[in-house]
């Protein structure tokens, strides 16, 4: 079996995906799945990202250009071959363009592939509002029951969460069988260190709530992840944005069932191997935990669990659980990628290499 994997964009979600996808090829995890080219697409070509795709293509990427070839030798880039010829050859598209160009995608490349076409997914990473990308997915949580709904002789069309929806949702998981409720307040960075600077806010900005039953979009977002499962607590979260670069920061407040001390609260966190625990409070602290010792110098933990915030109280025969936790951002929906990619080319396979994924890259304390 031969797999080629395309990613179609190269920010801060494709790019870095790009260079793990290629290193996971060159160590052989990708094997098993037949994956033996990796493409990445680069959109508009600008000198300052020939690095990038330089260190892309010496990790084993091609590249593939939606311009003319003249128009990226100008720039200095050497391409491989175009969009067009990258998609015509794909098993797997991961669409990780920005705002909702993966619903045009849709419309202008995937839908008009012939019926010679090898592609089997396509994956789209988290601003998505089409109807056809409702599987909203996220490993370890929810995806035996996205799986179990999913003809498998029909391409497959998969939704992977932001990475505040999978922090979120990493919170609630471990008491999902008695959850009421559940509020949330983000504080996000409003722009990556890697991004242009002078497009980072300047001063604090309130989302609005365009949900009265849900707050923000996380909140509904996550919302949705539950009802996959069967499951309706009542979730509200408001969000802002600060000057800041590196992370995001979430206070949690969770209404349950069932009494529950401290050490439990704990207990089930640690029992939880998609999520990590810190004795820190600063979160300068966590992302150059991440920077040295992450995979690939980042997080892939849904949420980093702040262990000095955490308060457990009683009431009315149940318990609150307050918190706060820091979020990876674009590194922790990695893992729900990997497992779409596995699952689409051999469902058969994706359990045993997300286990060893989970083994790997996943730290327990940071």
């Amino acid at each position: 079996m031969s797999a080629t994997l395309l990613i179609v964009g190269s920010g801060t979600i494709g790019g870095y995906l790009a260079r793990v996808c290629a290193e996971l090829k060159e160590r052989g995890t990708l094997e098993s799945f037949g994956i033996d080219r990796v493409i990445v697409s680069k959109h508009t070509p600008r000198s300052e990202d020939r690095a990038i795709l330089a260190q892309l293509k010496k990790r084993g990427a091609l590249i593939a250009r939606y311009g003319s070839e003249e128009m990226f030798e100008k720039m200095g880039f050497s391409s491989d071959m175009t969009i067009v010829e990258a998609m015509n050859s794909a098993s797997v598209i991961v669409d990780c363009s920005p705002k909702d160009e993966s619903t045009s995608n849709k419309k202008n490349y995937y839908d008009k592939l012939g019926t010679n076409s090898p592609l089997k997914g396509v994956i789209v990473q988290g601003s998505a509002t089409n109807i056809v990308f409702t599987n909203p997915l996220i490993y370890g949580v929810n995806d035996e029951h996205i799986f179990k709904g999913i003809p498998s002789d029909k391409i497959v069309y998969l939704k992977i969460p932001s990475c505040n929806t999978h922090a979120l949702v990493s919170m609630m998981y471990p008491f999902r069988k008695c959850l009421v409720e559940a509020d949330f307040e983000l504080t996000r960075r409003s722009a990556d260190v890697s991004q242009d600077g002078t497009k980072a806010k300047t001063s604090p900005t309130v989302d609005p709530h365009d949900s009265a039953e849900h707050g923000t979009h996380q909140g509904a977002d996550a919302a949705v992840v539950f009802r996959t499962m069967g499951l309706s607590p009542r979730i509200f979260s408001s969000a802002k944005v600060i000057p800041a670069r590196t992370m995001h920061i979430s206070r949690l407040k969770l209404v349950v069932s069932e009494e529950f001390e401290r050490k439990q609260v704990l207990r089930l966190y640690q029992d939880f191997s998609l999520v990590a625990l810190t004795e820190h409070c600063e979160l300068d602290r966590v992302f150059s935990f991440g920077r040295e010792y992450g995979p690939f110098g980042r997080l892939w933990n849904y949420s980093v669990i702040s262990t000095p915030t955490l308060s457990v109280t009683s009431r009315d025969g149940g318990s609150i659980v307050r918190g706060y936790a820091f979020t990876p951002q674009d590194a922790n929906v990695i893992a729900s990628t990997l497992c779409a990619i596995f699952w689409i080319l051999d469902p058969s396979l994706y359990q045993e290499a997300m286990k060893r994924i989970v083994e790997s890259y996943f730290p327990q304390e940071v």
